[in-house]
């Protein structure tokens, strides 16, 4: 970033020469992250770059059905699906379509067959269905989905929300067989406000607002340049370490939670052990309260959260409540990082421990 800030500063869309090294930056960030995706020289889609998560699920779910034609106004999502996704369904509605959020089990998984079977019927023109979830880390079956619905209904557009999965689970866009795909880079240890919306090559979408007509008119207004090639950078780490670093975070998973129940029996782990992405660890305490406990861990030098991070009340979250987990218990979602280490879980686990003692002394 500091090289673009300071060398190729220019605005990629002028024609001097700082203007098009700094156009040269956005093409081999692009390339790196189409590589990513499996679709190296852009055969299936194209990148739109956006300013983060929130705006490239917008794009996907409000610009593909704007202005809409026909008479045909049917959404389908699961009912876990990220606030930002959640919040363009909720738009939609107050525009006349008709939403219908799929449920999912105990384990946090959508049953494949009653969302193909409700995202099947001839009205519905969008459906959308999280990779990763940002609470659980669970793993939906999307390529399944979506290959079956589009047997059924070949002409919805089919949006994913991959931004928990980029870099941490492998997938790639001809297997999906989605129409457009969210991801964000500060998941990524990128800068934050950068994201992209993965395109196919069959969709068009309207833009929400109108200016230079940069990026072929789909997203008007200058590139976040820096933040676009940092992004690049850190889609090729992590997909170079990936492999590694998934199996790393799989056993701190383990590790944790091993080394917490010896001290504390009861606790126990969120969502399904059989569909899970390797850097989310979800872990309810029984009859504990989530805030305090997170802010007990905070004073101990552990910094995790008690849902998502787009969710500013104290309530319990739509997923947590979509997965039965009762009001009464304590979560915490545990993320992983590059960073993290054995001494880090070992602390995490302690820290954890003496949390919940000293919440218990107060009762």
């Amino acid at each position: 970033m500091t090289s673009c800030m300071t060398e190729t500063f220019g605005n990629p869309s002028s024609g001097h020469n700082i203007g098009i090294r700094a156009k040269k930056n956005i093409r081999t960030a692009r390339k790196k992250l189409l590589t990513v995706l499996g679709d190296r020289n852009g055969d299936f889609g194209d990148i739109i770059w956006t300013s983060g998560g929130t705006e490239s699920n917008a794009l996907g779910l409000l610009c593909t059905t704007k202005d809409n034609p026909n008479s045909s106004k049917h959404l389908v999502s699961s009912v876990v699906e990220h606030p930002s996704v959640l919040g363009s369904m909720k738009r939609l509605s107050q525009q006349g379509y008709i939403h219908d959020a799929v449920p999912v089990s105990h384990d946090g998984i959508v049953n494949p067959k009653t969302f193909i079977e409700i995202a099947s019927h001839k009205d519905t023109v969008l459906a959308t269905l999280m990779l990763v979830n940002n609470e659980l880390g669970t793993i939906m079956p999307v390529a399944d989905i979506a290959t079956e619905i589009k047997k059924k209904n070949p002409q919805i557009h089919i949006h994913c929300d991959a931004i928990q999965a980029l870099g941490k689970i492998p997938f790639d866009v001809s297997s999906l067989n989605v129409d457009s795909i969210a991801l964000s880079s500060h998941k990524l240890h990128g800068p934050q406000g950068v994201g992209a919306l993965w395109l196919s090559k069959q969709t068009t979408i309207k833009p929400f607002w109108f200016g230079g007509k940069q990026q072929k008119g789909q997203r008007h207004g200058t590139e976040n340049m820096p933040g676009i090639a940092a992004f690049g950078e850190a889609v090729k780490h992590a997909h170079a370490h990936r492999s590694e670093q998934s199996a790393r975070w799989s056993d701190y998973s383990e590790y944790l939670l091993r080394l917490t129940r010896k001290r504390y029996s009861t606790i126990y782990r969120n969502g399904s052990i059989h569909r899970m992405a390797p850097h989310i660890l979800s872990l309810s305490i029984p009859n504990m309260p989530s805030q305090p406990l997170a802010h007990a861990m905070e004073e101990r030098n552990v910094f995790i959260s008690t849902g998502s991070a787009c969710n500013q009340t104290n309530q319990q979250t739509h997923v947590l409540s979509a997965i039965n987990i009762p009001s009464s218990d304590a979560v915490l979602r545990i993320s992983f990082g590059r960073y993290t280490t054995k001494d880090d879980i070992e602390h995490c686990s302690s820290a954890l421990i003496e949390s919940i003692n000293a919440i218990s002394l107060h009762d």
